[in-house]
C-alpha cells in the first residue's frame, strides 16, 4: 500500500469494458473494487481496476488506467510553480510568421484609435522632413552626378 499525498485524477482509459449487472446486483448498493498500479514520474501512475458486483459477477475493468496527481490547487495560486518547473510548462505563442492582417488585427488590436495618436507624429515627420531637405541642399552636387538610372532615384 503506498501513502499518496495528493489525489490522482483519470486521464486515459485505454481499454475499458462495461458489463450489465444481473439482477442481484442491480439491487445491491454494495460493489467491491480491485485495483493495482505503481506511480511512474514525477506525477503519473497506472493503474488496473476491476469492479465486482456482490454476486462476484465482473462489472467494469479498466486494463490500463493513466491518472496524474492533482493537489486541489490552481497554478495561479502557486506563484513559484513555474519557475521550479520552467521545461514541463506548455505555452502556446502565435507564429507570426503565419499570421494574415486579419488574424493580426483580431489577436492585437489598437489600444488607441489612430485619431489620437496622429498629432504625436506630426513633430518627428516634420523633423525628418526638413533633414532630408538639408540633406540634399549641402550635399546637392552628389544628387546632380550622372549615375545610372536606379542611383539617381536612390
Amino acid at each position: 500500500m503506498v501513502n499518496m499525498r495528493r489525489a490522482l485524477v483519470p486521464i486515459v482509459a485505454d481499454e475499458m469494458s462495461l458489463w450489465i449487472p444481473g439482477e442481484e446486483d442491480a439491487k445491491s448498493e454494495i460493489i467491491h473494487g480491485q485495483a493495482t498500479g505503481e506511480l511512474r514520474g514525477l506525477r503519473g501512475a497506472y493503474t488496473q481496476t476491476q469492479v465486482y458486483g456482490t454476486s462476484g459477477e465482473n462489472l467494469m475493468d479498466i486494463k490500463q488506467l493513466r491518472c496524474a496527481s492533482y493537489d486541489g490547487t490552481s497554478p495561479i495560486d502557486d506563484k513559484y510553480a513555474a519557475a521550479r518547473n520552467p521545461y514541463l510548462n506548455l505555452v502556446w505563442k502565435p507564429d507570426f510568421d503565419s499570421l494574415s492582417n486579419e488574424q493580426a488585427k483580431a489577436g492585437f488590436p489598437p489600444t488607441t484609435e489612430f485619431k489620437y495618436l496622429a498629432p504625436t507624429f506630426e513633430k518627428p515627420d516634420r523633423l525628418a522632413a526638413y533633414i532630408l531637405i538639408k540633406s540634399y541642399v549641402n550635399h546637392s552636387d552628389l544628387y546632380n552626378r550622372s549615375h545610372s538610372e536606379h542611383l539617381q532615384r536612390f
